[in-house]
């Protein structure tokens, strides 16, 4: 067995390793670049080193660094996660050649499927169905919209050397084609290093489902399941699970014999994914094969019962795969990605200080894997049939996968991804309604994030009757993004929160409603009501709420008139770490026979709420002259709608531009964004260039219409 192992990676992916490995008693070894300094994974090792450098190239994806801390240190084994050198086949070549173990498949195996086009000639000759596309040589603008033409649209335009949805583009028009194609190959350069694209025929309605291979060094390869992962922004995954549900058994064999295929076909060693597209018609498609552990790697382990690092390792070392066959397939589990992105403006990442992060607490677990649900492999080992079914009563298990917690910085520098949240049950319904609700006791304060949309997608109908597609996102979208609008019980704690009760200077708890009337700082009156016009920005956009105070302590609101509403503090919690002024508690509104408890994170700055289903930030608007009450929109002032790098600028000062010109393209979080006039118009001034770090709202290009009268 492998005695240490270096982590070349960053977050909770880092530490999944670390703790596979410390239960295996192999000694850790992480790495972090300067702004990970503090990271947990950076404490639960056994030892890390510094990797210095001011970017990610000159970091985590410095293969020569690597390689030398562990020719320096002694250490054996390289385990490289997911993201960054998991599938660099060079990387995985001088590993062997320095004669350090990549826990992954070897170069070659890299090298043959790293490739798309390449891959899928290599699998249609070993007889597995490949989507009909264009996997040629010839680049030319000219060649690649002929061979479009021939396929049909839409057609999806693919970096041949990419993953995780960069440089991809659907494209379901000619018209569209060009413009497609220039901003895949850019991204696709400027992630893989190559403009190389593919095209392949875009399903109208498939889902997207993945087969886990595991195969040893002696051939020996098993078909660890299926996983569903159709549900998808920017073609990355938001939702995954297992198994995939709905499936036709004929379907599912299907897909188990063309993976093994698969990977018997390149001499696959080690954990591996091969993705299929399945049409309404059951029909089968391979798409690619990832070379390493995937981000849902997770609700396979809690079906099937098997540490999937633990294997890699264990493979790594010499051993075979373990006895398993897919009757040990017991339950559901299903995986939630949050990530610090803006679904309701067009998934924009999101960066900054996580004030708090709550989550919700792990279930008590079973066995030799952690997330395991309580008695799972000793409950349902198929050689005990008499036992099955013993404790279905115990409810779903939650399993808390993530990288950051409060006080964390979260850089633009990395995946948006914060980490992820796996619910087991006994069966799919279990699962669901055990996911909304861990997702419910999940709670951040600082940016905006993924939670409450990813509760709609649980809460969908069509995903609960299972109804899924690679489009559900787009199909639904009217139904998955909010308009803005807070629950009406928000609203009210809120404009009590930060005007009726203020937070004292000196003092990091509320004043009280029995406090003395002459310590508060309110336009309190004796014998008579107390009103305030409550202006607020909710999540950065202006609202204004009228509340009363009547002498019998009863709150009513304009918003609701006849209503009368009693509001309370129920709990304040203040952690030791915590800075003063800053509070954590819930709220009680009661109304009648209803009442709502409330979550609330309270800052000299900010104010966040959370619903069972909402999360809403909101701060007092300045009262200085000429402060903003939320964004004015202004068509000719063009702004950054995020935080992130200048990476291309299309126009100058003096240049006339037509609605809808791209005018610049702006790069975080590995997205592009580009960023398109509104209006007809004469560039009046550009205030970045090409390579600048830009903040949110920061003014990047002026227009100024044109008189249609000269």
């Amino acid at each position: 067995m492998i005695q240490s192992i270096l982590i070349a990676n960053r977050g909770e992916i880092a530490r999944r390793v670390i703790h596979t490995a410390k239960r295996l008693g192999i000694r850790t070894v992480a790495v972090y670049a300067e702004d990970d300094r503090h990271s947990l994974h950076v404490e639960e090792a056994d030892t890390a080193y510094l990797l210095k450098g001011d970017s990610a190239a000159q970091t985590y994806l410095n293969g020569e660094k690597l390689i030398a801390l562990c020719q320096t240190h002694g250490i054996q084994a390289i385990h490289p996660g997911y993201g960054f050198l998991s599938e660099n086949a060079g990387f995985a070549g001088q590993c062997e050649e320095a004669g350090i173990i990549f826990i992954g498949p070897d170069a070659r195996a890299i090298e043959a499927m790293g490739v798309k086009d390449r891959a899928k000639a290599r699998m249609q000759a070993a007889g597995v169905s490949v989507i009909p596309g264009y996997h040629g040589s010839d680049q030319s603008e000219e060649t690649l919209l002929q061979e479009a033409r021939k396929i049909g649209f839409p057609v999806l335009l693919k970096a041949s050397a990419g993953g995780g949805g960069k440089g991809m583009r659907v494209v379901h028009a000619e018209s569209g084609f060009s413009e497609a194609l220039e901003m895949a190959q850019r991204e696709a350069q400027a992630a893989f290093g190559s403009r190389h694209m593919l095209i392949e025929k875009y399903l109208l309605a498939p889902r997207h489902v993945e087969v886990q291979i595991l195969f040893d060094h002696q051939g020996q390869g098993l078909a660890l399941g299926d996983r569903d992962c159709s549900l998808q922004r920017r073609h990355q995954k938001v939702l995954e699970e297992a198994p995939a549900p709905g499936l036709e058994q004929a379907t599912r064999e299907r897909l188990y014999v063309e993976a093994l295929r698969c990977g018997e076909a390149i001499g696959y060693r080690n954990a591996g994914t091969i993705e299929f597209l399945v049409d309404s018609e059951g029909g089968v498609w391979f798409m690619e094969m990832n070379t390493r552990l995937q981000v849902e790697h997770p609700v396979t382990e809690l079906v099937c019962g098997l540490d999937l690092v633990e294997w890699q390792i264990r493979i790594a070392s010499g051993e075979g795969v373990p006895e398993w066959n897919t009757t040990r397939i017991h339950g559901h589990a299903i995986e939630a990605r949050l990530c610090a992105e803006n679904p309701d403006h067009d998934f924009l990442p999101q960066s900054g200080l996580i004030e708090t992060l709550s989550l919700p607490p792990n279930q008590p677990f079973w066995g030799r894997l952690e997330g395991l649900p309580q008695g799972h492999l000793e409950r349902h080992s198929p050689d005990q049939p008499e036992r099955r079914g013993a404790g279905d009563n115990v409810g779903p298990h939650v399993r808390c996968d993530f990288g950051y917690r409060s006080g964390d910085l979260l850089s633009l520098r990395y995946d948006p991804m914060l980490g992820k949240l796996i619910v087991w049950g006994k069966d799919r319904e279990e699962a669901r309604l055990g996911l909304i609700q861990a997702l419910a006791q999940t709670r951040l304060a600082g940016f905006h994030w993924n939670r409450d949309f990813l509760i709609r997608c649980l809460k969908h109908p069509d995903f609960a009757r299972v109804a899924l597609s690679t489009h559900f996102l787009q199909d639904h979208a009217a139904d998955l993004h909010q308009s803005g609008n807070a629950e009406d019980w928000i609203d009210l704690a809120a404009a009590w929160l930060l005007y009726a009760q203020p937070v004292a200077k000196d003092s990091a708890r509320p004043v009280e409603v029995e406090d003395s009337p002459w310590h508060r700082l309110s336009n309190w009156r004796l014998n008579g009501h107390c009103e305030w016009q409550c202006r607020l920005l909710r999540n950065e956009d202006p609202e204004t709420l009228d509340l009363t105070l009547n002498p019998q302590g009863i709150w009513h609101s304009g918003r609701w008139p006849g209503q009368g509403f009693v509001i309370e503090p129920v709990v304040i919690d203040q952690a030791p770490d915590q800075n003063p002024g800053q509070i954590l508690g819930h709220i009680k509104l009661a109304c009648g026979e209803s009442s709502q408890s409330l979550a609330y994170y309270h800052s000299e700055d900010s104010l966040w709420l959370w619903s069972d289903s909402q999360s809403v930030s909101y701060q007092r608007p300045s009262d200085e002259p000429g402060a903003q009450d939320g964004h004015v929109s202004d068509p000719g002032q063009l702004t950054a709608p995020m935080t992130g790098a200048i990476s291309r600028l299309m126009v100058e000062p003096g240049q006339a531009v037509a609605a809808e010109t791209t005018l610049l393209v702006m790069e975080a979080m590995k997205m592009e964004l580009p960023i398109k006039s509104s209006i007809a118009g004469v560039v009046k001034a550009v205030h970045c260039q090409v390579g600048q770090q830009v903040d949110m709202q920061q003014l990047l290009v002026e227009l100024e219409t044109q008189d249609t009268n000269e």
